[in-house]
């Protein structure tokens, strides 16, 4: 494709001790930074991994959502890097985080079991099932989270500048 709309970069996030040797962490943070240099003409890039970076969900595991965000800062703090996008947490989530120009997203609602959330002030967070529907134009991207009836549970907009507005 000439003119792709999105690029989005898979990251393996089983950086608990063990999964990954230090040098395929070292072959990895390289790979993305060489991915980030490469040029492009996606309007929007994304990246995407098992781990959320940030969640609600409960039991709270800060401590390694902290590794993996020290170990992909530079990406994080490129801001071409518009959303981040995760699974495990078996919810459904939209956070922003302070220092951060991402919105991060955790679709883990196919997952056999809920995990609990905690409150979550002006984020989105959902114990349930469901899914994501992306809508992407050159200039801006919709997120719909909606469950397993079809039922539209909570969207929001944003620009290529970073600018969200929470539609529902």
């Amino acid at each position: 494709m000439n003119d792709p709309l999105v690029k989005i970069l898979f990251l393996d996030g089983n950086y608990f001790e063990g999964a990954m040797t230090p040098q395929e962490k070292i072959a990895q943070r390289r790979w993305l930074a060489a991915e980030l240099k490469r040029p492009t003409k996606a309007k929007w890039i994304w990246m995407a991994s098992h781990y959320p970076l940030f969640s609600h969900a409960k039991p709270d595991r800060d401590r390694e959502r902290r590794r993996l965000r020290e170990e992909w800062k530079g990406a994080l703090g490129d801001p071409r890097v518009s959303l981040c996008f995760a699974g495990h947490d078996h919810t459904l989530q939209h956070l922003r985080a302070e220092g951060y120009t991402q919105d991060f997203i955790v679709s883990g609602g196919g997952g056999a079991s809920r995990h609990d959330v905690a409150e979550a002030g002006d984020d989105f967070s959902m114990k349930t099932r469901g899914f994501n529907h992306i809508h992407v134009t050159e200039e801006k991207l919709t997120v719909r989270f909606i469950n397993p009836e079809g039922r539209l549970l909570y969207a929001f907009e944003r620009d290529r500048k970073g600018a969200m507005k929470v539609l529902s």
